[in-house]
């Protein structure tokens, strides 16, 4: 399960495995908030003091080591 923070200071939760792309939680995320247009929706990862948001909508977030 991977924890979502809306901008809106709502969260949801996105089920999640190593194959998922950036795409993909795009298109979850949208359709649990019941978004009409996704264009120019986008995600951003922070992780401790960083933020950063994948390049690629095919990126995998989980890369293997």
């Amino acid at each position: 399960m991977l924890p979502v923070q809306l901008a809106d200071e709502n969260s949801i939760t996105v089920e999640a495995d190593s194959s998922l792309t950036a795409a993909e939680v795009c298109r979850h995320v949208a359709t649990a908030i019941v978004l009409r247009d996704q264009f120019g929706f986008a995600i951003y990862i922070s992780i401790y003091d960083k933020v950063v948001t994948p390049r690629h909508t095919s990126s995998h977030l989980v890369t293997p080591q």
